[in-house]
């Protein structure tokens, strides 16, 4: 079975989107979503699209790369919660209709099925200047509440033993 990603010249890389968007569009058929449209962002180390709804809701529904697992995914997403439950606001993970947040979908033949999850979308801008002196206590204030939840997370045994051994 080839990687979900693979791609070496543009020629490939057309036809990992092409997968791509079959991927997106089965993946929502698992998710009460009732989606009006669906909009490419971008091919890094998932490939991203945005989710419009007939209710006015925006979701980001990501295809994962074949290097990351479904324990390492999912432990992605709970890190998430507990931030959420520290007063932090960040995106938060969607269950599909079976229960799940992180989903394998069927792809072409030949190539391994990606995990695909969404998440509610979250508004922001890129700064483009320098950062006030406000906005930089404020982003000093977020990283210490970063940092006081990766404390307390209970980090996966084979997360503290892969991030051991690197």
């Amino acid at each position: 079975m080839d990687d979900f990603f693979q791609f070496e010249n543009e020629e490939q890389r057309g036809r990992l989107l092409a997968r791509a968007e079959k991927v997106a569009m089965s993946a929502l058929q698992s998710y009460n979503l009732q989606w009006v449209g669906i909009r490419f962002i971008g091919l890094s180390d998932t490939i991203t699209y945005q989710i419009r709804t007939n209710l006015e809701e925006t979701y980001l529904l990501r295809i994962h790369s074949d290097r990351w697992s479904r324990n390492e995914i999912e432990s992605e997403l709970q890190f998430l919660d507990v931030l959420i439950a520290t007063g932090i606001t960040v995106p938060t993970g969607v269950v599909a209709s079976n229960g799940l947040r992180v989903m394998k979908i069927d792809t072409d033949r030949g190539f391994r099925s990606p995990y695909v999850t969404i998440m509610r979308w979250m508004d922001g801008e890129h700064v483009i200047d320098k950062l006030t002196e406000v906005q930089a206590f404020q982003v000093g204030a977020m990283i210490a509440g970063l940092h006081e939840a990766a404390i307390g997370f209970d980090w996966p045994a084979w997360y503290l033993y892969k991030n051991m051994c690197a």
